[in-house]
Order: C-alpha cells, then sequence, then structure tokens
C-alpha cells in the first residue's frame, strides 16, 4: 500500500517535470515553468536515473541515459554548487564503483583464465572489464588450478564464493558423484543420511579423518552439483520393458476386427478425501506440528473406450446408504455408487459391473449390427 504511494508520488512529480520543465534544472511549483539552478544539465533528470533503477523502471531509465548522452552538455564555463554537484551528479560514479563488489560465478571465473591466457592483461584491466574489484582478481588468480579443476568436477555453472581451502572436499565430490550417478542409473533411491553416510566411507578410503559429512556439507554439496530432493511417484520402473515390447505385439491381433468404440480401458485409484496437505505456511517461530493423517478413502473405477467415450463412473465406500445421502435416491446420482467393510473393489462388485457393461455393448451391437462384441483390455502401466 504505501509503496504504491511513492511510486504514485515520484510519478506525480517526474512526470510534470518532464511535460513542464525539461531541458532545465528544476521545476518551479508555483509558475510550473523550468529554472536552471545548479548548471543547467537537467539536474532533475539525473537525479532520478537511481530511482528508476530501484523501482526497475528499466526502459525508462535506458531512455534518460540516452537523453543525457545526447542532450546534456559538460563542457561549459559555469559556476555549480560544489555540495549539490556531488551530492546529485557525482552519485552515477559512486554507483559504478559500488558495482565492483559483484562476485563472479564459475563460469565467469573460467571466462578470466582465458582472458589472461589469450591478452595477458595486468589485475587492474581485468578488473575494469569484468566489472569487479582487483582483490578478486587478484585471489582468482592465485587459484587457477583450483578453479580449472572444480569446473571440471562441477555441473553448477552459477556457483559462486568459491572457496578451495581443502583440496581433499574435491577429492570426496568425484569419487562420490560416480557413486551417486550409478546409483540413480540403477534407479536405486538415495538420501542426505545415506549420501553423508557414503561420503563418510569415502573420506576414510582417503585417509581423511577430519571430514565429518555434516549437514551444512550437504547443502553445499547439492548445491554445488544441482542436486535436488523429489518425492519418488509412479511405477514406470518396475515394468520390463521387454514385456512391454511383446505386449504391444500381440495386441494388434487382439484387436483385429473390433472397433475403436468397442476397445475398453479401465482402472481403479483412491480417493482419501479428508487428507491434510504434508507441508503448511507458517509464521516465523511458530511451532509446525500435526496430528495422525487421515486413511478415510473410497475407490474409484473409471473407464473409457478410445473414442473417450466415458462410462458412468463406479464409486465403492463403506456404507451402502451414507448419512450424507439421506433423502437422495442413490439410483439417480452422477456415478454407481457401491459398498463394502472396506470400500475396495471385490470379485461381486466386479463382476455386476462387466455384466451390466456387457449388456449395454449387447444393445448398442444389435442397434449398429457389429459383428463383435466390446473388449476390455488389461491395464498396462508403462
Amino acid at each position: 500500500m504505501y509503496r504504491e504511494k511513492v511510486v504514485q508520488m515520484f510519478h506525480h512529480a517526474y512526470d510534470h517535470y518532464l511535460k513542464s520543465a525539461f531541458p532545465y534544472d528544476e521545476l518551479q511549483p508555483i509558475s510550473c515553468k523550468g529554472m536552471d539552478t545548479w548548471g543547467s544539465f537537467s539536474l532533475t533528470l539525473i537525479d532520478a536515473l537511481d530511482t528508476l533503477a530501484v523501482m526497475k523502471n528499466y526502459t525508462e531509465f535506458r531512455r534518460v541515459v540516452n537523453t543525457l548522452l545526447s542532450t546534456a552538455d559538460f563542457n561549459v564555463n559555469i559556476n555549480v554548487s560544489v555540495f549539490e554537484t556531488n551530492i546529485r551528479v557525482r552519485q552515477c560514479k559512486l554507483i559504478k564503483m559500488t558495482s565492483k563488489k559483484k562476485r563472479l560465478n564459475l563460469k565467469e571465473k573460467i571466462d578470466v583464465l582465458k582472458v589472461i591466457e589469450k591478452e595477458k592483461l595486468s589485475v587492474r584491466r581485468l578488473a575494469e572489464r569484468f566489472h569487479v574489484g582487483k582483490t578478486q582478481i587478484s585471489e582468482l588468480l592465485k587459484d587457477k588450478e583450483g578453479i580449472r579443476k572444480m569446473w571440471v568436477l562441477n555441473s553448477n555453472e552459477n556457483l559462486k564464493n568459491l572457496k578451495f581451502r581443502k583440496i581433499e572436499t574435491s577429492e570426496i565430490d568425484e569419487v562420490l558423484m560416480k557413486w551417486f550417478r550409478s546409483a540413480r542409473a540403477k534407479n536405486i533411491p538415495v538420501n542426505g543420511v545415506l549420501l553423508q553416510e557414503k561420503a563418510r566411507e569415502v573420506g576414510e578410503s582417503l585417509g581423511l579423518e577430519t571430514f565429518k559429512a555434516s549437514n551444512g556439507w550437504l547443502e553445499k554439496f547439492r548445491t554445488r552439483h544441482n542436486i535436488s530432493f523429489k518425492q519418488i511417484c509412479g511405477e514406470e520402473k518396475s515394468v520390463n520393458p521387454n514385456e512391454v515390447t511383446d505386449w504391444f505385439g500381440k495386441l494388434k491381433s487382439l484387436l483385429k476386427g473390433y472397433d475403436d468404440r468397442d476397445i475398453f480401458n479401465a482402472d481403479e485409484t483412491d480417493l482419501f478425501y479428508r487428507i491434510l496437505p504434508e507441508k503448511t505456511l507458517c509464521l516465523e517461530g511458530e511451532k509446525c506440528s500435526g496430528g495422525k493423517i487421515s486413511k478415510e478413502q473410497l475407490t474409484l473405477l473409471l473407464c473409457c473406450n478410445m473414442l473417450e467415450d466415458f462410462e458412468i463412473p463406479v464409486v465403492i465406500g463403506k456404507a451402502k446408504k451414507p448419512r450424507c445421502f439421506k433423502n437422495i435416491d442413490v439410483r439417480k446420482l452422477s456415478v454407481s455408487w457401491k459398498s463394502n467393510k472396506k470400500a475396495w473393489i471385490i470379485t461381486d462388485i466386479m463382476s455386476d459391473w462387466l455384466v451390466e457393461l456387457d449388456k449395454k455393448n449387447e444393445k448398442t451391437k444389435e442397434k449398429n449390427h457389429s459383428v463383435h462384441g466390446a473388449m476390455l483390455l488389461p491395464i498396462l502401466m508403462i
């Protein structure tokens, strides 16, 4: 709210200056006319540059810079205010100086080393070219081999603030990453605890008794190598690819003579309708704890044919007529309601459903004079 008011106030003053006073230094508030006061070089426009940058209005910032480069003339013999000139004009120089605090990432450090090999520039010239301080360039030159080694081992180009005080860390990273890639290629789940234990094992094999593989080390290792922590989902890796290939071969002969409307695929799924999110937003310092996860569920049976015509979903609950269905005719629901003690698809429910589906398709076959009935394909998880 306050931010919007500040932006509105800035544009009120800035827009009126451009409309009534530019290219003069200032806008007179009563007469609404321009006036030169501190040097006749559009001082208000120069003074607004930092505010435009803070507001991230980069389009207007670039336009103003180009305008000043083409209109402002500093080669004029005129009296100026030393104080006003320093705080309002030389701020651009100060901004440029503060930009030297930028930290180079790994890729940029490699670019600096390439330039050194080709052009043999001094530390000062390199600092000016890459807009950083001379100290950072000097430190980079002292550790050229360490940076090149990290570039080979590391997949994270945006890594900043590299520190190579312990060469042994790079050795552990190299061995550990080979093991990690091998484990993931075999689809073996790897969590942080397992990774830390393997790192300690590698450290012991290298004779590094002081290496502890702490939680801090784990976070830095993940950052260095772009490793994320994800939840495993699906059963894709449990299917034998050879069996899938054989099944596709048999499928063509099975489908021969059947229309697309007569080929169905059905599957069941659980609906945990009372389960709460596992993660939550909370205030800083607030204790975040929860209760038991609700396991109340319904089972859904969904089916459609190859023309994407869906059958009425079958919903299975525990009660034959739950309280929420009071004064409701279950037969008129948009789903087929079934029930048993565990809310599962049992043999009787599946048999009844198949018989109903078969009767429906018999009627359709008679109406369309179709030779074949319907085929319900086995569920294939790929």
